[in-house]
């Protein structure tokens, strides 16, 4: 696994696979496509979910969550 990136952090490291942790701040879904703001002591970043069965198994997370999150940084138009 890869070593953990601050959210602070990830614009250093476009289209790379990265490691993030922290705790849930938002979650919602639209259509098959679900979104959740992972916050850590430095910020918050985006977090885009593609995978339908995925994204129902986020919907039953609690509120600050803690979680580990690996994937490839996408720059925000």
């Amino acid at each position: 696994m890869s070593e953990r990136l601050w959210t602070t952090e990830l614009a250093h490291h476009i289209d790379e696979r990265v490691l993030v942790k922290g705790w849930l701040h938002h979650y919602r879904r639209l259509s098959a496509v679900s979104f959740l703001l992972l916050r850590d002591a430095r910020g918050l970043a985006q977090v885009v979910v593609e995978d339908g069965a995925l994204g129902t198994r986020m919907a039953s997370l609690k509120h600050e969550t803690v979680l580990a999150i690996e994937g490839h940084v996408r720059a925000q138009p």
